[in-house]
């Protein structure tokens, strides 16, 4: 499968951005555009500065086999596990998908096996959504949110403001 001109835009975009020092960013592009392709080739764009796992999040359960699907399809190389309910990704996938229900509760100790110094990347699906304190505990663990962190924390969405027009970000942190 190949990407579209403009997601191969998106991911030299996301790449150079890095680059240049912005690990926090936020891909805002509309519905049935291609996201989650996006972040399923988003693992071997920035595999080269970036080595470790990648977490993807989603924010419901339905999701989390969606992007499984996807990513296979898109990245057939990558070793993907899922981290949910009574799933449990190997230790040494290249990527974990996993709904934020599973990972965002108090101390998010289902990740800590992972190790969160070997996860070096992050994609919030739907991110109009991470400004819930589930995200942010997530994240504050993961350690993304650290003004010295070199970790990539991508949010993806159509929707960059919720309904209740506040602007998409964590607790003040915005991701891009």
């Amino acid at each position: 499968m190949q990407p579209r001109p403009y997601q191969v835009e998106q991911l030299d975009a996301s790449l150079t951005e890095y680059i240049n020092g912005v690990n926090r960013q936020l891909l805002v592009a509309a519905t049935g555009t291609g996201k989650t392709p996006f972040f399923c080739l988003l693992y071997d764009k920035v595999r080269h500065l970036l080595p470790g796992k990648m977490l993807v999040t989603v924010h419901r359960e339905k999701l989390v086999d969606q992007a499984i699907k996807a990513m296979h399809k898109w990245a057939p190389t990558l070793k993907i596990g899922k981290e949910m309910a009574e799933h449990y990704a190997d230790t040494d996938c290249d990527v974990i998908v996993s709904c934020i229900a599973s990972v965002g509760r108090d101390g998010a100790t289902r990740m800590q096996r992972f190790g969160w110094d070997n996860i070096d990347k992050i994609v919030i699906d739907e991110a109009h959504h991470s400004i819930a304190d589930s995200y942010l505990r997530l994240l504050t663990e993961a350690g993304v949110l650290t003004p010295e962190s070199k970790k990539l924390l991508v949010g993806v969405t159509a929707t960059p403001k919720r309904k209740n027009r506040r602007a998409t970000g964590v607790k003040g942190v915005p991701i891009a």
